[in-house]
């Protein structure tokens, strides 16, 4: 097949839903569909004849959508193109992907079409050679119409002959741009088809259109599409209607810049797995500002699912800290733990392991797994040796640089262990770890309230223990009171000075993913209240003044990739925190905790702490 789609032979069904009684309207989807029928029709583009497009507005009922598909599939013998817009959904247990009707209730599967139906249609009947699915359904973004609650990716790899592209990642935002026509994607896919590739060919592939629809998403910081190509991305799919004075060609990525991601076929297909693309995000169409205070300066995937010696690969990443300009120790919360030393490249944000050491106990015995293990979640870098505080014990313990065996633990008040001596909530103790520059400071917070001093509407109210270097030792010292944000954790610390920490919050909700803060917090003036049995009924003036730096939604990451629902799909289960004090940047840290649907991802940030 090295011509054009034969228009007679070819069918297209634009199914789009704008009007929702329980979900928010999309008036974009009512001219995605106009818009999208007129270039397909047009004789000088596709040529699809008027009668065998067949726009699907609305659709009732899941037979009213999937009936024109049904029909279409049984008379197309050359091209089958078919298209849907409107809100997407995840059913709330089995996650599968649905497509909405206008009485769909968001996370009510019953009330939607499961997309395996749709695609169990277009796979049973294959008299057509070329089957081309679109998708523009996405997740929420901010200050843009929502689109839905999270897509997730297509898999039709039992189908030769079969392209299929979706409007962003799986559970990545897509848009409806205010005052635009059409939807982010449908939009840019329509200017290049109505308008031709400058400098391509007579007639462009899908690849070709796709690239170029790519690209200027891209170049708008918009959410950035994904496909899959079995067997007819490089075959001509409509003339090219830029011939006159062609220009440079709007490049693709330069292979050097790509990222190939291999993914498994997801919870939405039952056959087998295939491959996914997408492009990365560079360090340049993340960087802007998260806050007046805080600016993202980008982020990388490379360490993600990333294999770096036989049969291991970097998860669980819990902690950070930097050993010199270019370098840090990560900290892998495995069983047993490890050490990753990492090369973060020149520009900071091109990390690779380099280095892997396991954490073993005093004589070398290794560390059980959980609850009896060690959980290790804060870290800090010293002379000759590194502070791991863990939060199954919990404990504080120091390892030899050399050989990685535990030299010794420091004490740890009784109030912070498990009952029945204290009265700490098992895996929310130690979450967190600073040392001052000087060394003569060390800082550890609770990531959530002892079972004794409780929350106050939902804010937990915690405790920072600091720990002063005495004769060489480091022994307890002041306990101050912490106040988080309702339903955020206290996961990391770093002491800016002797009485000034920033600190970072984090939470976690069903259906919109992470919330991660940045705070400065003041320490003077402050009660110690190591001698109270309990701070519940503390005044809330007497806690320690924090100054929110930057809420994380708020930076840009509107294409970031993402495998679960997020405000922002920049966002995720972020635990580990780095400063370089010198330049002002901050290093973040996040831990997939071993799964699927979470990312290992570094940032990289610039903060003003004047």
């Amino acid at each position: 097949m090295t011509r054009l789609p034969d228009p007679a032979k070819s069918y297209a069904v634009l199914i789009g839903v704008d009007a929702y009684t329980k979900m928010e309207p999309l008036p974009a989807v009512a001219r995605n569909l106009e818009k999208l029928k007129s270039v397909l029709t047009n004789r000088d583009i596709l040529g699809i004849p008027e009668k065998q497009c067949h726009v699907v507005g609305n659709p009732s009922s899941m037979k009213d959508l999937l009936d024109p598909v049904v029909r279409a599939s049984e008379l197309a013998t050359d091209t089958l193109i078919v298209y849907y817009s409107g809100h997407g959904m995840l059913a709330n247990t089995s996650l599968a992907f649905c497509l909405t009707l206008p009485d769909s209730e968001t996370g009510r599967k019953h009330t939607a079409v499961p997309y395996d139906f749709l695609r169990e249609v277009i796979a049973d009947n294959q008299r057509a050679r070329r089957r081309i699915i679109v998708l523009d359904c996405c997740y929420s973004g901010r200050a843009v119409q929502n689109m839905c609650p999270g897509p997730t990716l297509l898999d039709l790899a039992s189908v030769e002959g079969a392209y299929v592209m979706t409007a962003a990642g799986k559970n990545a935002v897509a848009i409806s741009p205010e005052g635009e026509e059409c939807t982010a994607f449908t939009g840019a896919l329509v200017q290049v088809m109505e308008h031709g590739v400058p400098g391509g060919g007579e007639l462009l592939s899908l690849d070709e259109v796709l690239g170029s629809a790519y690209a200027r998403l891209d170049a708008q910081r918009r959410p950035l599409p994904r496909w899959q190509d079995q067997g007819i991305g490089a075959l001509p799919f409509i003339r090219n209607q830029a011939l006159e004075g062609a220009q440079a060609p709007t490049p693709r990525p330069r292979s050097r810049d790509r990222r190939w991601i291999a993914a498994a076929a997801t919870a939405v297909t039952t056959v087998a797995a295939t491959t996914y693309f997408l492009w990365p995000q560079t360090s340049a169409e993340a960087a802007g500002p998260c806050s007046d205070r805080v600016t993202l300066l980008g982020y990388s995937d490379a360490l993600d699912k990333a294999r770096y010696q036989a049969g291991k690969t970097v998860s669980h990443l819990s902690a950070l800290a930097l050993t010199g300009k270019d370098r840090a120790l990560a900290l892998a919360d495995n069983a047993p733990p490890r050490l990753l030393e990492l090369s973060l490249g020149a520009d900071g944000l091109s990390p690779e392991v380099v280095g892997s050491w396991e954490l073993s106990r005093r004589g070398g015995g290794r560390y059980p797994g959980e609850p009896a293990g060690f959980d290790g979640e804060g870290l800090v870098v010293a002379a000759g040796s590194v502070l791991v505080a863990s939060e199954t014990l919990p404990s504080i313990q120091r390892f030899a640089r050399d050989d990685h065996q535990a030299l010794e633990a420091l004490p740890v008040p009784e109030r912070f262990l498990l009952g029945p001596e204290g009265s700490a909530v098992p895996d929310k103790t130690f979450e967190s770890l600073a040392a001052t520059t000087d060394g003569l400071s060390l800082f550890t917070g609770l990531e959530e309230p002892l079972g004794v001093d409780g929350s106050d509407r939902g804010r937990g109210r915690v405790r920072i223990l600091r720990y002063r270097l005495k004769e060489g030792q480091y022994v307890p010292a002041e306990e101050y009171p912490y106040l988080t944000d309702g339903g955020h954790q206290l996961v990391e610390l770093i002491a800016l000075e002797p009485d000034r920490l920033l600190a970072m919050e984090r939470s976690w909700t069903d259906g919109a993913g992470n919330s991660v803060k940045l705070y400065l917090v003041d320490l003077r003036g402050k009660p110690d209240v190591r001698r109270q049995a309990s701070i519940r009924d503390l005044p809330l003036a007497s806690y320690t003044g924090k100054r929110l730096l930057a809420d994380l939604a708020e930076c840009p990451g509107a294409s970031a990739p993402s495998r679960q629902p997020q405000r922002n799909p920049l966002l995720d289960n972020i635990e580990g925190m780095a400063l370089d004090q010198a330049e002002g940047v901050l290093y973040l840290i996040s831990d997939d905790n071993g799964s699927d649907r979470q990312t290992t991802r570094l940032y990289k940030l610039r903060l003003d702490l004047t």
